[in-house]
């Protein structure tokens, strides 16, 4: 039998002051955190514990007090479950694109570079539901699902082959047995009808996945905008 949760009712009764913007910025100033995604985390917070059957409610006064549905009640649900999410996914998306494209060419601080790892996980995690998806490079960039052709010479031959995702940062390959680790390639794709030739180095090679991982270097500007581009284009697809 799944074990009760029990919340400390003055505990659960706070969270929402939190929502309250005087108080979000004091708190976040002295911890560094993004007042967004504070506000965000902890909205989808009393949602989950409502679907667990604890609602904060509005007592006498105005005031907030906890409940808990008794043992054996459906849990009252939000009537607003898709809206709530599109409002987190969609503000969440928003911020990590605007501090994605900005460290293309400029350091992030420290308060943006936590905000942007922060909405990083929060998007692979609702993307993919995987946190070590072979399709997220944690290093660099959030790696998005692609079927992409991709060409390189090898040797004295030009090789034809597919991108199954792709990163601001690099992509993986179906395998070629005959590269060697470290090896560099010039790939050649073509994204939006701009044709791109991106320097990259091998990195790895899977045998039972049958795909080997790359990365990019001296990438110019042009060509880090436009992969930008496209992986916020697919992350916004799959956000729907």
């Amino acid at each position: 039998m799944k074990e009760r949760i029990t919340l400390d009712p003055e505990l659960l009764a706070s969270l929402p002051l939190l929502l309250e913007k005087s108080k979000l910025t004091s708190l976040c100033d002295r911890h560094g955190i993004d007042p967004l995604l504070l506000r965000q985390s902890t909205i989808v917070l009393l949602h989950e514990l409502g679907k667990l059957g604890y609602l904060a409610q509005s007592g006498p006064g105005g005031t907030v007090r906890a409940t808990s549905t008794a043992r054996g009640q459906t849990p009252a649900r939000p009537t607003d479950d898709d809206q709530l999410r599109y409002l987190r996914v969609s503000q969440i998306f928003a911020r990590f694109r605007e501090l994605d494209h900005k460290r293309l060419f400029t350091p992030l601080d420290r308060k943006e570079e936590a905000s942007w790892h922060t909405c990083h996980n929060l998007l692979v995690s609702d993307l993919f539901s995987e946190p070590y998806s072979s399709l997220l490079d944690k290093r660099s960039s959030i790696r998005v699902p692609i079927d992409l052709e991709v060409r390189y010479r090898l040797f004295l031959s030009v090789r034809h082959t597919r991108a199954v995702n792709l990163g601001t940062g690099g992509l993986c390959l179906l395998l070629e047995p005959k590269v060697r680790l470290g090896q560099n390639l010039k790939l050649h794709v073509v994204l939006g009808g701009q044709h791109l030739r991106i320097p990259a180095t091998i990195l790895w090679k899977d045998h039972r996945s049958g795909t080997m991982a790359l990365r990019f270097h001296n990438v110019d500007t042009d060509t880090k905008v436009r992969l930008s581009e496209e992986v916020h284009r697919i992350i916004a697809h799959h956000l729907g």
